[in-house]
Order: C-alpha cells, then sequence, then structure tokens
C-alpha cells in the first residue's frame, strides 16, 4: 500500500513538472506578445492564456502532493488566485482600451487588492495579527505617497487606490516573509508563499513605475513590462506550487 502511494506521488511530480513546462511556454508566450507591436492586441488573450496555468496547476499540486494543506486553506488560497487572474486579463484589456485612468484599469486594481487581502486571510490562519505587521505597509504607502510628490510618479485619480493597495501588497509579504522566519526557513511551503509573495511586490513596484512612472518612452516601458510579467508569473507561480507540500 505504501509503494503504491509512493509511486502514484511520483507520478503525480511527475505531471506536475510536465505542467510547469507548459506554463513557462505560456509566460514565454506571453513576453513575446507584450513585447510585440505587431501582436500586442492579443495581449488580453496571451494574458488569459497564462492566467489559465497557474489556475490548473494549484488544485493539481494540492490533489497531487504531500496534503498537509487543510481544504480550508486551499479554497482560500484558489480564491485568492482567482482574483488575481481576474485583476490580470482586467489589466490586459486596458492596456488595449482606457489605459491606467480608464474604469477597466480600475476594476483590475481591485481584484488584485482583493486578491492580497484574501492572501493576508490566508497567512493570518496561521499566524497572529501583531502591531508590528502594520509597520511594514504603512513604510509601503508613505514611499508611494512620498514619489508622487516629488513627481517620481503620476497618480491623479489612482492616488487612493494606489496608497490602499500599496498597503495590502506591504502586509501579505510581512506576514508571508514572518510565516517562513518563525519556521527557520525549513518549511517548504511557507518558503515558496515567501518567496512568491516577495516576487510578487516586486511586480507591483515595477507595474507602478510602468504606467505612472514619467519620463518614460516606449522603449523603457516595454522592459518594465517585461520584468513586471516575469516576476509577477514566477511569482504566482511558486503560490500554487506551495500548495503541493
Amino acid at each position: 500500500m505504501n509503494l503504491h502511494s509512493t509511486a502514484t506521488e511520483k507520478e503525480g511530480l511527475r505531471l506536475l513538472q510536465i505542467l510547469v513546462l507548459v506554463y513557462l511556454v505560456l509566460l514565454g508566450q506571453l513576453l513575446f506578445v507584450g513585447g510585440s507591436r505587431r501582436f500586442f492586441k492579443y495581449y488580453p488573450i496571451s494574458k488569459t492564456c497564462a492566467s489559465a496555468g497557474f489556475l490548473v496547476m494549484a488544485p493539481f499540486a494540492w490533489l497531487t502532493g504531500q496534503s498537509n494543506v487543510s481544504a480550508t486553506a486551499f479554497t482560500i488560497c484558489m480564491v485568492a488566485l482567482v482574483l488575481c487572474a481576474a485583476g490580470d486579463i482586467l489589466l490586459g484589456f486596458a492596456n488595449i482600451r482606457g489605459g491606467s485612468q480608464g474604469s477597466i484599469f480600475k476594476l483590475g486594481v481591485m481584484a488584485f487588492g482583493l486578491a492580497h487581502l484574501v492572501f493576508c486571510a490566508l497567512y493570518y490562519t496561521e499566524s497572529q495579527f501583531y502591531l508590528l505587521d502594520l509597520l511594514p505597509p504603512l513604510l509601503c504607502v508613505t514611499i508611494t505617497f512620498f514619489l508622487e510628490k516629488c513627481k517620481v510618479l503620476r497618480l491623479r485619480k489612482m492616488r487612493v487606490p494606489a496608497l490602499c493597495y500599496s498597503f495590502l501588497v506591504g502586509l501579505m509579504v510581512t506576514k508571508a516573509v514572518g510565516l517562513t522566519v518563525w519556521d527557520g526557513f525549513y518549511d517548504q511551503r511557507h518558503l515558496l508563499l515567501a518567496i512568491g509573495s516577495v516576487l510578487f511586490i516586486v511586480s507591483d513596484i515595477i507595474l507602478v513605475f510602468m504606467y505612472f512612472g514619467t519620463a518614460l518612452n516606449d522603449r523603457k516601458r516595454h522592459i518594465l513590462r517585461f520584468f513586471n510579467l516575469s516576476t509577477y508569473y514566477i511569482g504566482v507561480l511558486l503560490i500554487a506550487l506551495s500548495l503541493f507540500y
């Protein structure tokens, strides 16, 4: 019975590795489309395909893995990932219609903000709340506000959503890293969550400069888009794979 269980787990791991390769191919095509003027009209579709990749991988990782993640934690994580996919697809369409000041972009930011809130709820199921948790997110808000005042960023109507978003993503990363530090970097699941969350905030920082940075030409914006997509999709990949452990 144990041998059969071990063989099944190894088979599941091999299939998961194949899914990861497919996901990386989808990410590759998205990076190509995102940097191409000719094929940029397919950008929302490319984002949809890549987002579908981590939505498929997450439940597969949970079902075939070591099953240390409870059904409740899995459900919360999936809700957050679905919100991430919705936000990412909406931002993809915003690049085609309306831009960063349009309603589609605002809906995308709202979906991502809710995703960060749900991720925080997930992390707080495994940790208590401490007042010190508020320091890093408040620092993120302060930095965002300072950059706008220095005219490095031009937020305009997106000022309040951006400040709220900065707080939520800062809190998310704080708890994810805190769980890993508490475990002494030995828990594989928490380590993947921490690295994925850090990549998430890196992608968000790049995103802010990509859409609201001043004195940006098309070439710099394409470079920022490449690193934004790379850090975001690798980060979400690690969060999805954390369900395996």
